[in-house]
């Protein structure tokens, strides 16, 4: 993960500011980090260098960034915090499709002609986006080989694990399903050993993304609690890993 879980914490102030335009030529920007086994493409070097203008939104926790049916004209960079994707189905039931953390694009299927928006996205912690247009994009694919290898690369990986999501949701019980959802919101806490602490996720919102009701979730959560495997209070969520697995 990118950036620490402490900021998920901290509040912020909505704010939109535009950047300068950059003069470089965009073939010719140099985006690689040394990794362990090898070059990295820096994804936030490039788009600091190559995205001209750029917008940069800020959002507090819990702010809806765009909804279902809005017009797709940007693919946004998520540069801090912490988003849900989710769907309302006409009868009003709201599924969790993914968490996004720093790191991740998300309003992507504009680039394949989507003209609404299919799923709506909210803030879950205090979070900084980049704006970047379809025209932008796509001129970026045509100009740069490593950021369209990149961005290719990233959206094979989150499929396949939006994927494995969905096989474990068919598959799974209910509470097999709320640990891996707990396991999956550990990753973006702060750890300590075997412990991770994060701000306090709604049963609401575990129940959404497990296709269960808050009734559910409250029950098996006060069972876990008792067995000592979470713990919540003040806002905050600790959770035992090691243990937690020890269940699936």
């Amino acid at each position: 993960m990118r950036s620490s879980g402490t900021s998920y914490l901290k509040a912020s102030v909505p704010a939109e500011t535009t950047l300068p335009e950059k003069s470089k030529n965009i073939r010719d920007i140099s985006v690689f980090r040394e990794g362990k086994n090898q070059r990295d493409f820096d994804i936030d070097a490039f788009l600091s260098s190559a995205v001209k203008p750029s917008k940069i939104m800020e959002f507090k926790k819990n702010v809806v960034i765009f909804s279902s049916g809005d017009p797709a004209k940007n693919v946004m960079f998520l540069e801090k915090g912490l988003v849900k994707l989710t769907v309302t189905s006409k009868r009003g039931k709201t599924v969790v499709l993914t968490i996004l953390e720093a790191g991740n694009f998300f309003g992507v299927w504009c680039l394949a002609g989507q003209a609404r928006r299919t799923a709506t996205v909210t803030t879950m912690a205090p979070t900084t986006v980049r704006v970047i247009s379809k025209e932008q994009m796509l001129q970026l694919f045509r100009a740069n080989r490593g950021f369209a290898e990149y961005f290719i690369s990233f959206l094979l990986k989150r499929n396949m694990r939006i994927a494995q999501q969905m096989i474990d949701s068919m598959f799974d019980g209910r509470e097999k399903r709320l640990i891996r959802a707990l396991l999956f919101l550990a990753q973006f806490g702060v750890t300590n050993g075997d412990d991770v602490l994060l701000s306090k996720v709604p049963q609401t919102t575990l129940a959404e993304m497990i296709g269960s009701t808050r009734t559910h979730v409250n029950s098996f959560m006060t069972k876990l609690k008792r067995m000592g495997l979470v713990d919540y209070n003040k806002g905050l969520l600790r959770i035992h890993r090691t243990p937690l697995i020890s269940l699936l």
